[in-house]
């Protein structure tokens, strides 16, 4: 079970806007089912947790995968001051993630995975998967 993607979406015009909202897709690409995936998602400004996505456990099938939505970004990231600093890329803006799941034979793991908003091109840059 992988981060198999991550996506901002909303935009209009290819442009970083207050309605846009971050959509992460986990995957587990294994050819049996993994069980009992959980964990927490966060959406992290300038190195402080604006948000925090609990994930319910859930199961997946070979190939499988679940998207990951956060909120519009207007309603978690205030004030409108610190949007505008996150829109000109003056603030680092980053999401993570750390889940657990549950092999169908009985062994267990735990994934981590981070990654980057990048406002000047409205694109999501993984910058780790473990």
């Amino acid at each position: 079970v992988f981060l198999d993607r991550a996506e901002i979406h909303g935009h209009n015009a290819g442009r970083f806007e207050d309605s846009c909202w971050l959509e992460l897709t986990v995957k587990n690409c294994g050819r049996t089912k993994a069980e009992n995936i959980a964990g927490d998602f966060q959406l992290i400004v300038n190195n402080q947790v604006l948000h925090s996505l609990p994930i319910k456990p859930t199961n997946l099938g070979a190939g499988q995968a679940q998207d990951i939505t956060f909120p519009r970004f207007k309603n978690i990231v205030s004030p409108k001051t610190l949007f505008d600093q996150v829109l000109r890329g003056e603030v680092e803006t980053q999401f993570y993630g750390s889940y657990n799941y549950r092999e169908v034979f009985g062994e267990s793991g735990t994934r981590e995975c981070r990654g980057t908003l990048r406002s000047e091109s409205n694109t999501v840059t993984i910058d780790q998967r473990t």
